[in-house]
């Protein structure tokens, strides 16, 4: 931050382009590693990732047909139906931005009491059945 003068948020960004440039050694050592399944994690602003066309670069470079993007939904946003929805919206931004299939995680769920984490499940099942009703 302070060898090019930046705040958090250019530092960020700065941080999210240098890696695309360097997406090339960044695949190769990430494809030297075995395993059938590796999970990438990205900065938890969803901005940063979904909006740049860095972002875009490094997946084709990591490789597109192998991607998904595991969406992580925050549990205390979740208990109510207007943060839930939100949360959908935002991944399903990040789905149609990226054109990668996408799963929806409730993350932490622990911190949730059992009622509500009852709700939430209630309300992903309507999300799937929308003739349900949501609300």
């Amino acid at each position: 931050m302070t060898e090019y003068d930046l705040g958090p948020n250019g530092a960020q960004i700065l941080a999210a382009d240098l890696l695309a440039a360097q997406a090339g050694d960044v695949a190769d050592q990430l494809h030297a590693l075995s395993g059938e399944l590796m999970i990438v994690d990205t900065p938890g602003q969803v901005e940063l990732f979904a909006f740049r066309e860095a972002s875009n670069h490094l997946i084709e470079v990591l490789g597109r047909n192998q991607a998904a993007i595991i969406y992580l939904f925050d549990p205390m946003l979740s208990r109510s139906p207007s943060g839930f929805v939100s949360q959908m919206l935002l991944s399903s931004i990040v789905e149609f931005r990226l054109g990668l299939p996408t799963k929806n995680f409730l993350s932490k769920s622990d911190l949730l009491d059992p009622e509500e984490l009852e709700k939430i499940l209630e309300w992903s099942e309507r999300l799937r059945n929308p003739r349900d009703g949501f609300v």
